[in-house]
């Protein structure tokens, strides 16, 4: 099938007045509020940024500023502080997020995506692994169009080789997707960066086919004196929303709904996967 085709296949709808949306050649249309979503065919990307909640929320705009100036050295940072302050480890990691692309089927709706040197890395060995994984459309979800600038620059070589991706910037707490949309939903490293995570898991839920599942990773409260001040000044700056413990998250996603929680340490991160039943 044709790649524009699947994305008209895509079952969005307006995220405030929550309605189908109508596909012009450039653009999606919401006939209710009149907003919409362009299209940028050569990335290929799709900008729900009008979309974005007007307005003022303090610890969503402290955390797009943040983002703005953390995206121009996001993967060497954000490697070093999972690595030195959270002391996890990056295989770990790796292999949890291709076991669960491994697990997926139908279409993927990846979110908090940042620059895509982690996905990009990932999705690529999964293109190679075999064939059939070339005709898996992917959706690789972020708000900042800063990250999504880089992100654009890491899958290229991807989309080239054949990879259905589209890159899409929206909202995690307000997905631009009716309800029962996808076979599985990721989040690797973006819950504890997004404010009102449980708002994003609510989301995610709704999204969620019956029997499909959650895949992520998240970062608990980090240990010793130093870990903390340095979590501390990462929730004072914005690159951190949320301060987790195991019991947090565990917590937050049995409320949303979600069962067949498997929770795995990885250094103070947690590796995540949970079933809509």
């Amino acid at each position: 099938m044709d790649f524009m085709k699947q994305v008209d296949n895509l079952n969005f709808q307006c995220p405030n007045c929550m309605i189908p949306l109508k596909k012009n050649d450039s653009s999606f249309v919401c006939r209710g509020c009149l907003k919409e979503a362009q299209i940028i065919r050569s990335v290929p990307r799709i900008d729900f940024g009008a979309f974005l909640m007007s307005e003022s929320d303090f610890d969503q705009e402290k955390n797009t500023l943040a983002y703005s100036f953390y995206s121009i050295l996001y993967g060497p940072l954000a490697l070093l502080n999972l690595i030195a302050v959270w002391r996890g480890s990056i295989g770990k990691q790796l292999v949890h997020y291709q076991n669960s692309l491994e697990l997926s089927k139908g279409d993927i709706l990846d979110t908090a995506i940042g620059d895509g040197s982690l996905s990009a890395l990932v999705y690529n060995k999964f293109r190679k692994k075999n064939e059939e994984n070339k005709n898996r459309f992917c959706i690789g979800l972020d708000i900042s169009p800063d990250m999504l600038r880089k992100a654009e620059v890491q899958f290229a070589p991807v989309v080239r080789k054949s990879l259905r991706f589209l890159l899409l910037r929206a909202d995690a707490k307000a997905l631009p997707f009716s309800d029962r949309c996808f076979n599985q939903v990721f989040c690797y490293g973006g819950l504890h960066s997004i404010p009102a995570p449980e708002k994003v898991l609510k989301e995610f839920f709704r999204a969620l086919r019956p029997g499909g599942f959650f895949a992520g990773s998240v970062l608990l409260t980090p240990r010793g004196w130093l870990g903390k001040k340095l979590a501390g000044k990462y929730l004072e700056w914005g690159t951190l929303s949320n301060d987790f413990s195991f019991g947090d998250v565990e917590k937050l996603f049995i409320s949303s709904g979600f069962t067949d929680l498997l929770l795995e340490k990885n250094g103070e991160t947690l590796l995540i996967r949970a079933k809509k039943p």
